[in-house]
Protein backbone atom coordinates (compact mmCIF):
# COMPACT_ATOMS: atom_id res chain seq x y z
CA UNK A 1 0.00 0.00 0.00
CA UNK A 2 1.02 3.61 -0.52
CA UNK A 3 -0.31 6.27 1.86
CA UNK A 4 -3.27 4.06 2.66
CA UNK A 5 -4.21 3.51 -1.00
CA UNK A 6 -4.08 -0.06 -2.30
CA UNK A 7 -1.80 -0.51 -5.28
CA UNK A 8 -2.04 -2.86 -8.26
CA UNK A 9 1.56 -4.01 -8.28
CA UNK A 10 0.99 -6.26 -11.29
CA UNK A 11 0.60 -3.16 -13.49
CA UNK A 12 3.96 -1.69 -14.52
CA UNK A 13 4.94 1.20 -16.76
CA UNK A 14 8.52 1.35 -18.05
CA UNK A 15 9.95 4.88 -18.01
CA UNK A 16 13.51 3.85 -18.91
CA UNK A 17 15.35 0.61 -19.60
CA UNK A 18 18.62 1.29 -21.38
CA UNK A 19 19.71 4.12 -19.07
CA UNK A 20 18.87 2.24 -15.88
CA UNK A 21 15.53 0.68 -15.02
CA UNK A 22 12.93 3.19 -13.92
CA UNK A 23 9.37 1.98 -13.36
CA UNK A 24 5.97 3.17 -12.26
CA UNK A 25 3.77 0.60 -10.55
CA UNK A 26 0.17 0.24 -9.59
CA UNK A 27 -2.61 2.69 -10.26
CA UNK A 28 -0.25 5.16 -11.93
CA UNK A 29 0.72 2.49 -14.48
CA UNK A 30 -2.96 1.69 -15.11
CA UNK A 31 -3.61 5.38 -15.78
CA UNK A 32 -0.63 5.47 -18.14
CA UNK A 33 -2.07 2.55 -20.12
CA UNK A 34 -4.91 4.85 -21.22
CA UNK A 35 -2.47 7.29 -22.81
CA UNK A 36 -1.85 6.53 -26.53
CA UNK A 37 1.85 7.42 -26.24
CA UNK A 38 2.34 4.95 -23.38
CA UNK A 39 0.56 1.94 -24.84
CA UNK A 40 3.76 -0.05 -25.44
CA UNK A 41 5.37 1.09 -22.20
CA UNK A 42 2.78 -0.60 -19.95
CA UNK A 43 2.46 -4.28 -19.03
CA UNK A 44 -0.61 -5.53 -17.18
CA UNK A 45 -0.72 -8.87 -15.32
CA UNK A 46 2.57 -10.32 -16.60
CA UNK A 47 2.03 -13.25 -14.23
CA UNK A 48 -0.65 -14.56 -16.60
CA UNK A 49 1.99 -15.06 -19.33
CA UNK A 50 4.54 -16.80 -17.12
CA UNK A 51 6.28 -19.77 -18.69
CA UNK A 52 5.69 -18.62 -22.28
CA UNK A 53 9.11 -17.45 -23.55
CA UNK A 54 7.80 -17.49 -27.12
CA UNK A 55 5.49 -14.58 -26.21
CA UNK A 56 7.75 -11.76 -24.97
CA UNK A 57 6.51 -8.23 -24.43
CA UNK A 58 7.92 -5.61 -26.81
CA UNK A 59 8.38 -2.59 -24.59
CA UNK A 60 8.97 1.00 -25.70
CA UNK A 61 9.79 3.02 -22.56
CA UNK A 62 8.28 6.47 -22.12
CA UNK A 63 11.63 8.31 -22.06
CA UNK A 64 13.15 6.13 -24.80
CA UNK A 65 10.49 6.32 -27.55
CA UNK A 66 12.92 5.34 -30.29
CA UNK A 67 13.84 2.00 -28.74
CA UNK A 68 12.02 -1.27 -28.22
CA UNK A 69 13.11 -3.99 -25.80
CA UNK A 70 11.85 -7.59 -25.82
CA UNK A 71 11.18 -8.69 -22.25
CA UNK A 72 9.78 -12.00 -21.09
CA UNK A 73 7.09 -12.23 -18.43
CA UNK A 74 9.74 -13.58 -16.03
CA UNK A 75 11.94 -10.51 -16.63
CA UNK A 76 8.99 -8.17 -16.13
CA UNK A 77 8.17 -9.87 -12.83
CA UNK A 78 11.81 -9.64 -11.77
CA UNK A 79 11.70 -5.90 -12.45
CA UNK A 80 8.51 -5.55 -10.40
CA UNK A 81 9.86 -7.56 -7.48
CA UNK A 82 13.12 -5.58 -7.43
CA UNK A 83 11.24 -2.28 -7.51
CA UNK A 84 8.99 -3.34 -4.61
CA UNK A 85 11.99 -4.58 -2.59
CA UNK A 86 13.82 -1.30 -3.07
CA UNK A 87 10.75 0.74 -2.15
CA UNK A 88 10.24 -1.36 0.99
CA UNK A 89 13.93 -1.02 1.89
CA UNK A 90 13.71 2.76 1.55
CA UNK A 91 10.67 2.79 3.83
CA UNK A 92 12.61 0.83 6.45
CA UNK A 93 15.50 3.31 6.20
CA UNK A 94 13.07 6.21 6.58
CA UNK A 95 11.80 4.56 9.76
CA UNK A 96 15.34 4.23 11.09
CA UNK A 97 15.42 0.44 10.70
CA UNK A 98 18.81 -0.05 9.08
CA UNK A 99 19.06 -3.36 10.95
CA UNK A 100 16.39 -5.01 8.78
CA UNK A 101 17.47 -6.44 5.42
CA UNK A 102 14.89 -8.00 3.10
CA UNK A 103 16.10 -11.45 2.05
CA UNK A 104 12.87 -13.34 1.32
CA UNK A 105 9.64 -12.74 -0.58
CA UNK A 106 6.15 -14.19 -0.22
CA UNK A 107 4.37 -14.43 -3.57
CA UNK A 108 0.77 -15.35 -4.29
CA UNK A 109 -0.33 -17.12 -7.46
CA UNK A 110 -3.60 -18.30 -9.05
CA UNK A 111 -4.65 -21.71 -7.75
CA UNK A 112 -4.63 -23.11 -11.30
CA UNK A 113 -0.89 -22.44 -11.71
CA UNK A 114 1.19 -25.50 -12.51
CA UNK A 115 4.34 -26.52 -10.65
CA UNK A 116 6.37 -25.24 -13.60
CA UNK A 117 4.70 -21.82 -13.51
CA UNK A 118 5.27 -21.54 -9.76
CA UNK A 119 8.91 -22.41 -10.39
CA UNK A 120 9.17 -19.50 -12.86
CA UNK A 121 7.72 -17.16 -10.23
CA UNK A 122 10.25 -18.33 -7.66
CA UNK A 123 13.16 -17.85 -10.04
CA UNK A 124 12.07 -14.32 -10.89
CA UNK A 125 11.79 -13.47 -7.18
CA UNK A 126 15.14 -15.10 -6.34
CA UNK A 127 16.91 -13.20 -9.12
CA UNK A 128 15.41 -9.91 -7.94
CA UNK A 129 16.54 -10.59 -4.37
CA UNK A 130 20.03 -11.58 -5.48
CA UNK A 131 20.35 -8.36 -7.48
CA UNK A 132 19.16 -6.37 -4.47
CA UNK A 133 21.48 -8.09 -2.01
CA UNK A 134 24.45 -7.66 -4.37
CA UNK A 135 24.33 -3.96 -3.52
CA UNK A 136 25.26 -4.60 0.11
CA UNK A 137 28.94 -4.39 1.15
CA UNK A 138 29.12 -8.04 2.16
CA UNK A 139 29.01 -11.26 0.19
CA UNK A 140 27.57 -13.30 3.07
CA UNK A 141 23.98 -12.21 2.38
CA UNK A 142 21.98 -14.89 0.59
CA UNK A 143 18.47 -14.80 -0.82
CA UNK A 144 16.14 -17.30 0.87
CA UNK A 145 13.84 -19.40 -1.28
CA UNK A 146 10.60 -17.46 -1.92
CA UNK A 147 7.43 -18.54 -0.16
CA UNK A 148 4.49 -19.11 -2.51
CA UNK A 149 0.81 -19.14 -1.58
CA UNK A 150 -2.42 -19.62 -3.47
CA UNK A 151 -4.02 -16.18 -3.95
CA UNK A 152 -7.17 -16.81 -1.84
CA UNK A 153 -5.03 -18.27 0.98
CA UNK A 154 -2.78 -15.21 0.84
CA UNK A 155 -5.83 -12.95 0.99
CA UNK A 156 -7.19 -14.81 4.02
CA UNK A 157 -3.87 -14.64 5.86
CA UNK A 158 -3.57 -10.93 5.06
CA UNK A 159 -7.02 -10.40 6.55
CA UNK A 160 -6.15 -12.38 9.68
CA UNK A 161 -2.85 -10.53 10.08
CA UNK A 162 -4.59 -7.16 10.27
CA UNK A 163 -5.31 -6.54 13.96
CA UNK A 164 -7.76 -3.78 13.03
CA UNK A 165 -9.90 -6.29 11.17
CA UNK A 166 -9.79 -8.63 14.13
CA UNK A 167 -10.73 -5.87 16.58
CA UNK A 168 -13.68 -4.92 14.38
CA UNK A 169 -14.81 -8.56 14.32
CA UNK A 170 -14.77 -8.79 18.10
CA UNK A 171 -16.89 -5.67 18.44
CA UNK A 172 -19.34 -6.53 15.66
CA UNK A 173 -19.72 -10.24 16.31
CA UNK A 174 -19.32 -10.57 20.07
CA UNK A 175 -23.05 -11.12 20.48
CA UNK A 176 -23.38 -13.37 17.44
CA UNK A 177 -20.41 -15.74 17.43
CA UNK A 178 -19.76 -18.95 19.29
CA UNK A 179 -17.71 -18.31 22.42
CA UNK A 180 -14.98 -20.87 23.04
CA UNK A 181 -15.18 -22.43 26.52
CA UNK A 182 -17.23 -19.46 27.72
CA UNK A 183 -14.25 -17.14 27.31
CA UNK A 184 -15.50 -13.69 26.30
CA UNK A 185 -12.04 -12.82 24.98
CA UNK A 186 -11.94 -15.68 22.50
CA UNK A 187 -14.17 -16.47 19.55
CA UNK A 188 -14.40 -19.05 16.79
CA UNK A 189 -15.61 -18.47 13.26
CA UNK A 190 -15.11 -19.53 9.66
CA UNK A 191 -13.53 -17.23 7.09
CA UNK A 192 -14.49 -17.81 3.44
CA UNK A 193 -12.41 -16.03 0.78
CA UNK A 194 -13.04 -16.26 -2.94
CA UNK A 195 -11.28 -14.83 -5.96
CA UNK A 196 -13.69 -14.57 -8.86
CA UNK A 197 -12.22 -13.13 -12.04
CA UNK A 198 -10.10 -13.79 -15.09
CA UNK A 199 -12.17 -16.84 -15.97
CA UNK A 200 -11.38 -18.77 -12.77
CA UNK A 201 -12.92 -19.15 -9.32
CA UNK A 202 -10.55 -19.82 -6.39
CA UNK A 203 -11.88 -20.37 -2.86
CA UNK A 204 -10.46 -20.81 0.63
CA UNK A 205 -12.37 -21.77 3.79
CA UNK A 206 -10.51 -21.31 7.06
CA UNK A 207 -11.59 -22.20 10.59
CA UNK A 208 -10.36 -19.52 13.02
CA UNK A 209 -10.00 -19.58 16.79
CA UNK A 210 -9.12 -15.99 17.68
CA UNK A 211 -8.10 -14.40 20.96
CA UNK A 212 -8.30 -10.73 21.75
Amino acid sequence: ESHGEAQLASAVCYVRLRRGRELELGQRAVERSREPAATRAVVLAAKRRIGQPERPYHITPLDEPGETFPRSAEQVLQDIYLHVIRRATQMLLDWGRQDIIISRLAITHPSRFSVAQIGHLKRSASQALEEHLAGYPTSSLKAAEPLTLHEPIGAALHFLNDWRQQAALFEEWKERVTLVSGNAQQLAYHLFVYDFGGGTLDMTLISVDAQR
